[in-house]
């Protein structure tokens, strides 16, 4: 009932270390590991450094390092802990249990301390968790008072999210120059995301600023902060699709689209009114809209007698299409798509279309009357067939 996904990180003490070289010192200790692999995590990747058979699980890494770093330990048991630190400090990791279901404990810096409580806070929600799911798999599923029970049990579930989600911005409210606090945002329990860029964004922001004084000019910070650059706008372009989706709407007018044709012609859709118009959201590289194609045709032959057209809009424009225009063109020969009105700015996704309609997905359409007003959203297949069959 109560899906969870456990966090990086897992319990973590502290114990106080010291090293007097100019090395970053990382030792342990691995139960049941004969081999330990280190590796730097860079912003979009892991970099292999080293490997080191162990004895008798303990192992030693001495790196020589001029920044701070994250790091990720892993080994042939399947242990996969990050770490972050810089020379002079020595850290310590101990890690026992299966591959499946370990722990282990980390010493060295405050970086670490905050990690462990994150783990802390997020790990003891999902203890909670694990009781409800106990309580929930005794529950007799034919037994109708047990949905009340479940109800219960799941307004529980959501207040233990809501109360860690309260406990992780309580973190960054304390203290939001730790590099550490950038894991808050990874973290997860089921569907939840627990702290999220849409409700959020301030925390983000926050996190940001105090990696920006902390560590001005590490990888890390900097990374995050262009991806908060690029999530502000993506959420501002979310909130301008959502809003134009409020007005494409049954009874409401459609907006005028007015795109150029494969010739270059600027085709404009209130050209076709005084028909039926089915207004087709779709692209050659989209597999669904290619499979609806053969309906869409099929209906056109259908209707078009009738007063029915179609009004084809292609997302084609990629950036990863090498050649947009052609792989269009060629879409609409091969899928017999023999009707007039085919327009694109063969930008893709950034299209003026998909922030103007409000759409986030194709294949979609909007079928108008013939004054142009808004008839159904979204109609494919048999209820695009039953909806024609009504107005015409």
């Amino acid at each position: 009932m109560f899906k969870k996904v456990l966090p990086l990180l897992a319990g973590l003490s502290f114990i106080a270390c010291t090293n007097n070289s100019d090395q970053l010192v990382i030792e342990g200790d691995f139960e049941g590991s004969s081999q330990v692999y280190l590796m730097r995590l860079e912003p979009q990747e892991l970099v292999n450094m080293d490997t080191i058979e162990t004895e008798d699980g303990h192992f030693e890494f001495n790196i020589d390092s001029d920044s701070v770093e994250f790091y990720v330990l892993q080994s042939d048991k399947n242990y996969s802990i990050p770490l972050w630190g810089k020379s002079g400090d020595h850290l310590v990791i101990s890690a026992s249990g299966d591959e499946r279901n370990y722990n282990y404990t980390i010493s060295g810096n405050a970086e670490s301390e905050r990690m462990g409580i994150i783990n802390s806070i997020v790990k003891n929600a999902i203890l909670k968790i694990d009781t409800l799911d106990q309580e929930n798999e005794l529950l007799n599923d034919e037994d109708p008072e047990n949905t009340a029970k479940r109800l219960a049990l799941n307004e529980r579930f959501e207040t233990i999210v809501s109360n860690t989600s309260d406990e992780l911005r309580a973190l960054i409210d304390a203290d939001s120059s730790f590099i550490a606090n950038m894991l808050i945002f990874s973290q997860v329990i089921g569907n939840y995301q627990l702290l999220n860029p849409q409700e959020d964004f301030k925390y983000y922001r926050a996190v940001a600023n105090g990696m920006e004084a902390a560590y001005p000019n590490n990888k890390h910070s900097v990374y995050f902060s262009q991806r908060l650059v690029k999530l502000k706008d993506a959420l501002a372009i979310q909130k301008e699709i959502e809003k134009a989706n409020k007005a494409i709407a049954p009874g409401l007018p459609m907006p005028e689209i007015s795109l150029p044709d494969p010739q270059g012609n600027i085709k404009n859709l209130s050209d076709l009114k005084g028909k039926i118009v089915l207004i087709d959201f779709w692209a050659s590289w989209c597999s669904p809209c290619r499979a609806e194609n053969p309906n869409v045709v099929r209906m056109y032959n259908q209707y078009k007698s009738k007063g029915f057209d179609i009004y084809s809009v292609s997302l084609d424009g990629l950036p990863q299409q090498p050649d947009a225009k052609t792989a269009w063109i060629s879409g609409i020969q091969e899928d017999g798509l023999m009707w007039a009105n085919h327009v694109s700015d063969l930008k893709g996704w950034e299209s003026s279309v998909v922030r103007e309609i409000g759409f986030t997905g194709i294949p979609y359409t909007v079928l108008i009357d013939r004054d142009g007003t808004i008839i159904e959203t979204n109609l494919r297949g048999p209820d695009l067939e039953a909806k024609l069959n009504e107005v015409l």
